[in-house]
């Protein structure tokens, strides 16, 4: 008798943001988050962040496994002191302490922006190839004037982030640290996700987003997956030009699949999360498919023109608050490097199809 195929499945999930206020509209908090510190080092976030995400992924029943991967979105890694801030040293240590019977292993993805999208697409391969029991994805970004340098020579700092909105002018870090539980299982835990499709593309060389890029990486990933999700979780920067581009990849993904698409952005609420990016995008999604309500895309409040299959689902006003899992089971989650990487994640949940 043969046991059935492992499937990648996001056990669980645990972040940090300075702007924790903001949790409930954009990314919400149910309880498994580190509260941030201005004083740690990105490291320490992270590590707290992974420490979380083991111990719920165990509490709900998982077993972690002897093989263990873990994959970090990052430039580099680093060991000095003076540039710890920005470059943490391998998490692959603290996993080890907190996993004395695992043989641990890890990896630096260094794909810009679409570095941990990159990561969970990788993490959801070695699942289902039977090469890792379990992999830990884990990033970190802090606000300094590394990130703010970069941006600002590139023309695109602003004080204020404003996906997918007329008066966007740019884009900004606020901090953010994260991890996910991507467990090799047959069967998901309850309602827990799993990552079903993905694709990515990396061209080299972009300074500008590329819709036609764009497009390929989403309609590669949803035909991997079997399945066009109606709800796109986007990458969203809140610069004009990056923006735009995705505003075409996404009313040409709508097209193809003859779709009416709900589209929700996470970085007016928590910033940039540059290597993380794909961590908070991906919790994001796992947290409105689970039934957390949200506030729209925090900082989108005058949309720009989109196609009538297209719903900017802008911030909302005062205590109002959406569920969207009442009309989808799953997410359609993207990832655009600065570099010229793009990723692209289908993210769905077992039960009644409603895509």
């Amino acid at each position: 008798m043969t046991s059935a195929p492992a499937r990648a499945v996001i056990a669980a999930t645990s972040v940090s943001s300075p702007r924790s206020e903001r949790f409930d509209v954009g990314l919400a908090d149910v309880g498994d988050d580190v509260a941030w510190d201005p004083d740690a080092a990105a490291h320490e976030l992270r590590d707290a962040c992974i420490s979380n995400a083991l111990n719920a992924a165990q509490a709900k029943g998982y077993v972690i496994g002897r093989r263990v991967v873990v994959i970090v979105g990052a430039q580099c890694i680093g060991v000095d002191p003076a540039t710890s801030r920005y470059y943490p040293e391998s998490p692959e240590r603290h996993v080890k302490a907190l996993l004395p019977g695992s043989e641990v292993t890890s990896l630096v993805l260094s794909h810009a922006c679409a570095s941990t999208g990159v990561a969970a697409g990788v993490a959801a391969d070695l699942c289902r190839a039977g090469a890792a029991d379990t992999v830990v994805v884990c990033s970190s970004s802090i606000d300094g004037s590394l990130e703010e340098d970069t941006f600002r020579d590139a023309r695109a700092w602003a004080p204020e982030v404003r996906p997918f909105d007329q008066a966007a002018a740019g884009t900004r870090v606020y901090g953010f640290a994260g991890a996910l539980i991507v467990q090799a299982a047959p069967t998901p835990l309850g309602d827990d996700p799993v990552i079903t499709g993905w694709h990515a593309r990396s061209i080299g060389g972009k300074t500008v987003s590329d819709p036609d890029e764009e497009y390929r990486v989403m309609s590669e990933s949803a035909r991997k997956a079997g399945r066009a999700p109606t709800l796109v979780i986007a990458h969203a920067t809140g610069t004009k030009q990056g923006d735009q581009a995705e505003l075409q990849a996404i009313a040409r993904y709508a097209e193809t699949y003859g779709l009416a698409v709900d589209v929700l952005a996470n970085k007016g609420a928590v910033g940039h999360a540059v290597f993380a990016a794909g961590v908070a995008s991906i919790v994001t999604a796992v947290r409105v498919l689970s039934g957390v309500p949200v506030g729209g895309s925090f900082g989108l409040r005058e949309p720009l023109a989109a196609p009538g299959s297209i719903r900017l689902l802008a911030e909302a006003e005062g205590e109002a608050r959406l569920d969207l899992s009442d009309r989808h089971r799953a997410a359609l989650v993207n990832g655009f490097g600065f570099s010229g990487s793009n990723v692209a994640l289908i993210i769905e949940t077992e039960g009644e199809n409603h895509d």
